[in-house]
């Protein structure tokens, strides 16, 4: 995975007791990726940030060229700054290749 590779975010499950799983898929771009601590920055294309749920678990396919890396994990922040709508986002489990 490289800074500016594509990525497709799904919502598989909803933590809240009163949430639905929401069906959107959200295109997004790597913008950083911090190894160590297992997070990953998006930028996301939707402006509205409000969908994207905190309290989720979320499925991330980043197309790498090659394969498509496939991971788990969950929304630790979201915002609006300079470069776009941004989602901070923590892998939760390793990776798998498609």
């Amino acid at each position: 995975m490289e800074t500016g590779d594509r990525a497709i975010i799904k919502m598989k499950e909803a933590l809240a007791v009163d949430m639905i799983v929401n069906p959107m898929a959200y295109k997004a771009k790597v913008l950083d990726l911090d190894e160590e601590k297992e997070n990953i920055s998006f930028q996301i294309e939707k402006k509205d940030l409000a969908s994207i749920a905190q309290d989720a678990i979320y499925e991330v396919t980043i197309e790498t060229g090659t394969n498509n890396e496939v991971y788990l994990g969950n929304v630790v922040e979201r915002f609006n700054d300079k470069k776009g709508s941004i989602i901070n986002f923590h892998i939760k489990n390793g990776v798998y290749i498609r």
